[in-house]
C-alpha cells in the first residue's frame, strides 16, 4: 500500500513508544511500515498478546501508544483491554480489526467504559491516513486533562437563586427548507459573580437531588415569557421552547402557575413549547399523564426531549400527548457517514412523522447533517453551525448577521445536491 498524502512536518509527533499487537505477521510489518514512513520510528511489534500484557506490566510506562487487534487466539482484543485497565495502562489506546463496524464501535465504548483513554478504532486494512489521525487524536491527548468540574452544593445554588443569578440563554432553531428562523430554544445558565457562565451539568443534578428544580424552573420560565413578549413586540413570529424537569411536571399546581405566569408576561399569541427529558423510567412518570394532558389543552405544546437516550421512549410516545420530537443530538452528528447513526435517526424521523409530530434535529454542526435532515424530512435544526446559545438580548442582532449568512449556507447546500 502506498501513502496518498505526504504529513507535514509539525503532525509528526517527535517522540512516541509505540506497541503494535496482532497475530497475523504480514499485519505487523505493514502497519509498520506505515508508521515509518510517518516518521514514527519507536515502533514495537508483538505477535502474542499475552506477551505484549506482560512487556506492560513489568514496565507500565514503556509504551505511550497502543495498537491492538480484536480477533486473537488466547487473548482477544476486549480481554486485553479489560486486563489493560487493571495494570493500569495510561497510554493511548487504539483498536483495529476487520470485524463489523458495529463491533468495532462497541469495543470502543467498553474500553472508554473500562476508563482506558481509547483514541478510535482502525478498520482494516489500515489507512495510512486515518492510522495519521488516530496518533494526532493521541498526541493531542498527552496535555495535561482537565479535572472534572464538581458539582455546586444546594445551599450555594439556594443562594443563587435568591440574588436571582440563573438565566436563560437561547439557542435558534431554524428552517432545514430556508434557513429561516423558527423558534429559540431556552437554555438555563448561571452568571457566577467569580467562576462567570456555569452550564447545567453542574447544578441541575444536584437541584434535583435536592428538591429546588421547581424552585429553579418558574423564576427562569418568567425571564423566557418575559423575553419573548420583547420579541413579539419587535415583530417576530418564533416558538419558545424551555425545558423543564420531571419533577417540576409532577406538582399537581404545574398548569395552573404556568397558565398564570404567560397571563402576568402580556403575550398576545403565546406559542411555548415545554421540552420534557425522558431519563426518567416511565413508572415515574405516571403521575403526571393527567398534567400532560391538561398543559396541551391549554394549547402548550409538548417535545421529547434526548428521544433515544432514556429509559422508555416509545412508551411515552404512546402514553404522553407529545406533539413534537427533538431526536438527541447523537443521532445526528455524523450520522451521514454512519449507517447505525443514520438508521436509528431516519427511523425516529419517520415514526415521528407518522404521528403527526414536528421534528427537530439537535446537534446540527456540519453541512453534511443540515443535509441528512433535510432529505430526510426533519422540520427544523439547532445547533452550532446555525448558533450558539446566546443572551436574550442579542437574538435581534444574531438574526441580521445570520441572514446573511444563510444565502451563503443555502447556495452550499443548493449545490451539494
Amino acid at each position: 500500500m502506498t501513502l496518498s498524502i505526504v504529513p507535514e512536518p509539525q503532525a509528526i509527533p517527535t517522540a512516541r513508544q509505540i506497541l503494535v499487537v496482532d497475530d497475523h505477521q504480514i499485519f505487523l510489518e505493514l502497519i509498520q511500515r506505515h508508521l515509518y514512513r510517518l516518521g514514527f520510528d519507536q515502533v514495537t511489534t508483538c505477535v502474542s498478546p499475552a506477551d505484549a500484557l506482560r512487556m506492560i506490566e513489568e514496565t507500565p510506562a514503556r509504551f505511550d501508544t497502543l495498537v491492538i487487534d480484536l480477533q486473537m487466539p488466547g487473548l482477544d482484543g476486549v480481554s486485553l483491554l479489560r486486563h489493560l485497565s487493571q495494570v493500569p495502562f495510561r497510554g493511548a489506546v487504539i483498536i483495529t480489526s476487520s470485524v463489523d463496524g458495529r463491533v468495532l464501535e462497541t469495543a470502543e465504548r467498553v474500553g472508554k467504559s473500562l476508563g482506558l483513554d481509547l483514541r478510535g478504532v482502525l478498520p482494516k486494512p489500515a489507512s495510512p491516513e486515518k492510522l495519521l489521525q488516530l496518533l494526532g487524536a493521541a498526541r493531542r491527548a498527552e496535555a495535561p486533562a482537565t479535572e472534572p468540574q464538581p458539582q455546586f452544593a444546594p445551599e450555594l445554588i439556594a443562594r443563587a437563586l435568591q440574588l436571582g443569578e440563573f438565566v436563560p440563554h437561547y439557542q435558534p432553531q431554524v428552517s432545514l427548507i430556508d434557513g429561516r428562523l423558527l423558534g429559540v430554544e431556552a437554555l438555563a445558565r448561571w452568571i457566577h459573580p467569580r467562576h462567570g457562565i456555569i452550564l447545567p451539568g453542574r447544578f441541575i443534578p444536584s437541584a434535583e437531588e435536592s428538591g429546588l428544580i421547581c424552585e429553579l424552573t418558574f423564576p427562569l420560565v418568567a425571564r423566557v415569557l418575559n423575553h419573548a413578549r420583547e420579541w413579539e413586540q419587535a415583530g417576530l413570529d418564533i416558538t419558545v421552547s424551555v425545558n423543564v424537569a420531571m419533577a417540576s411536571c409532577l406538582r399537581p399546581d404545574f398548569p395552573d402557575q404556568l397558565n398564570a405566569a404567560i397571563k402576568r408576561s402580556g403575550l398576545e399569541r403565546p406559542s411555548l413549547t415545554l421540552e420534557v427529558t425522558e431519563s426518567r423510567a416511565l413508572d415515574e412518570t405516571r403521575a403526571a399523564y393527567d398534567i400532560f394532558t391538561r398543559i396541551r389543552l391549554n394549547r402548550i405544546s409538548l417535545s421529547i426531549d434526548y428521544f433515544g437516550t432514556g429509559h422508555s421512549s416509545l412508551a411515552q410516545l404512546r402514553d404522553v400527548p407529545f406533539n413534537k420530537l427533538k431526536v438527541d443530538q447523537s443521532f445526528v452528528k455524523g450520522a451521514a457517514a454512519d449507517p447505525t447513526r443514520r438508521a436509528i435517526l431516519e427511523a425516529s424521523l419517520t415514526m415521528a412523522h407518522k404521528l403527526g409530530m414536528r421534528t427537530v434535529g439537535e446537534g446540527v454542526e456540519r453541512l453534511d447533517d443540515w443535509a441528512l435532515l433535510h432529505s430526510l424530512g426533519c422540520a427544523a435544526g439547532q445547533g452550532f453551525l446555525i448558533a450558539e446559545p446566546m443572551p436574550g438580548e442579542q437574538l435581534i442582532s444574531w438574526i441580521a448577521d445570520w441572514d446573511d449568512r444563510r444565502d451563503s449556507l443555502m447556495r452550499e447546500l443548493a449545490a451539494r445536491a
